[in-house]
């Protein structure tokens, strides 16, 4: 199988901790993900959500860049409180990539920044709700990670 050339020098491509400067930036970066557009209504998160998610003690986010363009992004949070108060087991709350660079190892190095840190917080286990046609359910199984049962997005207004 040939691998196709990465459209990017790998010296470009550079990896943080997620900045509160980066915000907007953020932001703007997610509303073009479809696979994160799950509700019927509004933005995959409001910038005050990904203001939150920066700033949460619990919370792990590295941001990808090539050449100062965000490329990607993944997410996680040890106090996952719709899931378990374990501080051993956190929620993989995103992993994006830009749809035009995936396939170029992006996604893995941004997962292995996180989990790495989460390792440092003594996470010994790692959950997700996953997009079914995004590739990030076989890219979780390469990762030892086993399917649950299909899930649903519903909201609604009240």
């Amino acid at each position: 199988m040939t691998r196709k050339t990465a459209p990017f020098r790998d010296e470009d491509l550079k990896f943080s901790l997620a900045e509160l400067s980066d915000i907007r930036a953020l932001h703007e970066f997610g509303c073009t993900i479809p696979e994160l557009q799950v509700s019927t209504e509004g933005d995959f998160m409001s910038p005050d959500e990904v203001s939150q998610a920066i700033g949460n003690p619990d919370g792990i986010m590295y941001v990808a860049f090539i050449k100062h363009r965000i490329v990607g992004f993944c997410y996680a949070n040890v106090a996952d409180s719709d899931r378990t108060r374990d501080p051993k087991h956190a929620c993989l709350v995103y992993l994006a990539v830009a749809s035009e660079l995936r396939g170029f190892g992006i996604a893995a190095r941004l997962y292995d920044h996180v989990v790495d840190a989460l390792r440092e917080h003594g996470v010994e286990r790692v959950h997700a709700l996953a997009h079914p046609t995004s590739g990030i359910i076989e890219f979780l199984e390469r990762r030892d990670f086993t399917k649950g049962h299909p899930l649903v997005w519903m909201d609604g207004e009240l």
